[in-house]
Order: C-alpha cells, then structure tokens, then sequence
C-alpha cells in the first residue's frame, strides 16, 4: 500500500510519545507522594515526645561532623 511507510512512523511516534507522557505522569505522581510522605514523616517526628532534644542533639552532631565551619568554610552557613 503506498504510504504505509509514513503511517507506521507515525504511529511509532504517536507510541514514543504516549510512552514519555505516561513516564512524566508515573515521576509526577511519585515525587508529589514522596514529598507527602516526607512532610508527614517530619510532622510525626516533630510531634514525638523529646523531639526538642533530639533535634538539638542533631544539630550538635552537624557541627561536630563538620567542624563548626558551615557550606562555604568560613563558618558562615
């Protein structure tokens, strides 16, 4: 059949771009569930009994890790 050939790359393009569309949709959905679940993670550890104390404990540890001299080195964070 004359043009067969056209109609076939355009269905191959049709299903690479259904493919990368649905690829998009599957990302999106897992970060926008991955952030809830952090958010939901943090608001369960803030709302935890001596979580004062280990957040500050944290931070301690953060200085010690880094000794005390933040992002850029200077001691400036």
């Amino acid at each position: 059949m004359p043009g067969s050939g056209m109609a076939e790359l355009i269905f191959i393009a049709a299903m690479m771009v259904l493919i990368l569309v649905i690829s998009f949709a599957a990302v999106f959905f897992f970060m926008k569930t991955y952030r809830m679940e952090m958010a939901e993670k943090e608001k369960r550890r803030k709302a935890r009994p001596g979580a004062a104390a280990e957040a500050e404990a944290e931070e301690k540890a953060d200085v010690i890790v880094d000794g005390g001299k933040g992002v850029n080195g200077n001691g400036a964070s």
